[in-house]
């Protein structure tokens, strides 16, 4: 081997070293520039699956408040069917007790003693299908929730 070929063979290496080193350089430059690409899209992911749980938990909360609402509209329709079974003078006792008052004014307002107001009580209770007063006045209440505005207060 002479020294011009061992020159060319020198110099044939480091023009490919260097071009070995352009296009490791190239590619860490690349890997880099990809890194980043895949963070920024991990953190775009990250925040959409943020906002998908807010979504659904705000969708499960809607189906509970729309089963509670179909269920309050069962109640309210069951309360005003039992109350519908009521006399017209079970409904003036029912009226007395929703207002508040005790059998005694229940029965001046009526103009009847206080046992026939504790006859109708009783009676309102059986068909009512209730053993305590604050279960009949819970149906009242509903059955109440159920009634249309007065005629004054729809205009307002």
């Amino acid at each position: 081997m002479n020294v011009a070929t061992v020159g060319r063979e020198l110099s044939a290496q480091k023009n490919s070293e260097a071009t070995l080193h352009r296009l490791n350089d190239g590619l860490e430059r690349r890997l880099e520039e990809r890194t980043l690409e895949l963070a920024e899209a991990n953190k775009r992911l990250v925040a959409e699956k943020l906002e998908r749980a807010k979504i659904d938990l705000r969708f499960q909360e809607l189906q509970k408040d729309f089963f509670l609402a179909d269920r309050l509209a069962a109640d309210i329709a069951d309360a005003t069917r039992r109350i519908a079974t009521l006399s017209p003078r079970e409904r003036e006792v029912l009226d007395g007790l929703l207002a508040g008052r005790p059998n005694k004014l229940i029965a001046y307002g009526l103009g009847i003693s206080v046992r026939t107001v504790e006859v109708h009580r009783a009676h309102m209770m059986e068909r009512l299908g209730t053993h305590q007063l604050t279960d009949v006045i819970r149906l009242g209440v509903m059955a109440r929730l159920n009634a249309p505005l007065p005629t004054d207060r729809q205009k307002a």
